[in-house]
């Protein structure tokens, strides 16, 4: 079971695209973002927000 909640690690790749007009001038850009995750096994009993078979890590009060 992954955890949902502790990240290996993060990368994040971007990319630059420019945009022409008629004249090949550069009039505008934009930046586009993604963000990839991998996560680490669930270390269940050895987590604090591991009880009862469960994870109680991002568990609303009311359940």
């Amino acid at each position: 079971m992954l955890c949902p909640y502790n990240l290996r690690c993060e990368t994040q790749v971007q990319r630059w695209q420019q945009n022409p007009d008629d004249n090949q001038t550069l009039t505008d850009g934009a930046t586009i973002t993604r963000t990839f995750y991998k996560y680490m096994e669930c270390k269940q009993e050895d987590c604090g927000a591991f009880y009862n078979g469960r994870c109680y890590y991002n568990k609303p009060d009311n359940d």
